[in-house]
């Protein structure tokens, strides 16, 4: 899905892409956040559940304890989020990224 070989590397290494997520959960108008990759594709996001920012916070605990350095952790937690979100089935999913 993530095209872009440059996203593809940032958002692998924990782009802290929480941001448009978070904000996609906090507002109850906002259905969709955008991501513009360097190659000219963009991508959405949808379906953020309540569940993702408790798990974000966990992983970044975890991961934070386990290297003592807090950008690390964050980038560890997303780049393990993304590979658990990838594995389960749609209606499962804690986020939903789709190219555009």
């Amino acid at each position: 899905m993530r095209k872009c070989i440059r996203c593809d590397i940032e958002m692998l290494e924990g782009l802290d892409i929480i941001e448009p997520m978070h904000g996609s959960m906090l507002a109850e108008k906002v259905k969709i956040s955008i991501i513009a990759c360097h190659d000219g594709n963009i991508h959405a996001i949808y379906a953020v559940t309540p569940e993702l920012e408790k798990r974000y916070t966990a992983h970044c605990k975890k991961y934070e304890a386990q290297t003592g350095d807090p950008v690390l952790a964050k980038k560890l937690a997303m780049t393990n989020l993304y590979q658990i979100n990838d594995d389960l089935p749609r209606k499962h999913k804690i986020f939903d990224i789709r190219l555009l």
